[in-house]
């Protein structure tokens, strides 16, 4: 099993939800499809 190591590339104003930021959800994936998971600063979608 790999690492995966995330880093934020700013700091959220509010709240920010990543429930799709699971191992489960990395298995199988490319470093690329990782990265392209989206989460919710708020209601606004960011990768």
């Amino acid at each position: 099993m790999a690492t995966v190591t995330l880093k934020p590339t700013m700091t959220p104003t509010i709240m920010f939800e990543a429930f799709n930021i699971t191992p489960d959800a990395f298995a199988g994936k490319t470093p690329a499809q990782i990265a392209a998971l989206e989460g919710r600063e708020g209601k606004i979608k960011v990768t």
